[in-house]
């Protein structure tokens, strides 16, 4: 975790617009354990219209509609189900250069398009 700390503090030092993407349960759990806040990510996005307008559980991160999403064309964009990435980087094909994924027990925190 504390490269996803590392990273995200890293990226708002560089003036880097930092968004997420899918504000499912575990990406509350990665907020928690990251102490994740408005410091270090903008906003996430949902493709949930219930989720929009509400914050991250436990942070004070807005959840934003994907239309927030596409006209902030955030710096980075943390993806926090990776197994997504082939959807969004079909229905976003704006966004091709800007996805990342979070740290696993093999890697840090990835760019992968």
């Amino acid at each position: 975790m504390d490269e996803l700390v590392s990273w995200l503090r890293k990226s708002a030092a560089e003036h880097r617009r930092v968004f997420a993407y899918g504000a499912a349960s575990r990406a509350v759990a990665l907020f928690a354990r990251a102490g994740v806040d408005r410091s270090v990510m903008e906003a996430v996005a949902d493709g949930s219209p219930a989720k929009a307008g509400r914050r991250m559980p436990g942070t004070d991160v807005p959840i934003v509609d994907l239309t927030a999403l596409r006209d902030a064309s955030p710096d980075c964009i943390l993806l926090t189900i990776p197994d997504l990435l082939p959807e969004v980087r079909a229905q976003f094909p704006e966004f091709e250069g800007r996805w990342c994924i979070p740290p696993d027990s093999r890697h840090g925190v990835r760019w992968v398009g």
